[in-house]
């Protein structure tokens, strides 16, 4: 009798460890700390690096236009563009470019 509770017992242990490894294990992977969802935020991260650098280059661009049409370095080119632009003209120089409107690409 002594031996059946034994091994009992040792079952009955080996039985909550199995149970308790097998919880730990799929919370692991399927829970909202786990694998997956690490993966999930890596890709998110490598998709906001990408807007932060666009975004970025954007910004550069914007600060050299501001640069360039500062009062103590105003770039007549630059002047005359952004006039063009806001006022829907353009130099006789100019070369326009009109899509064709039956045109679907």
């Amino acid at each position: 009798m002594m031996i059946e509770q034994s091994t009992l017992r040792q079952n009955l242990v080996l039985v909550i460890c199995l149970v308790m490894l097998g919880y730990f294990g799929f919370h692991a992977v399927e829970g909202k700390h786990g694998l997956e969802a690490r993966a999930v935020l890596l890709k998110r991260a490598s998709e906001l690096d990408r807007r932060l650098a666009r975004l970025e280059v954007k910004r550069l661009r914007l600060v050299r236009n501001v640069d360039l049409m500062s009062n103590d370095r105003l770039d007549p080119d630059m002047l005359a563009e952004q006039a063009r632009h806001v006022l829907v003209m353009t130099h006789p120089d100019d070369v326009v470019l009109v899509p064709d409107r039956h045109d679907r690409r």
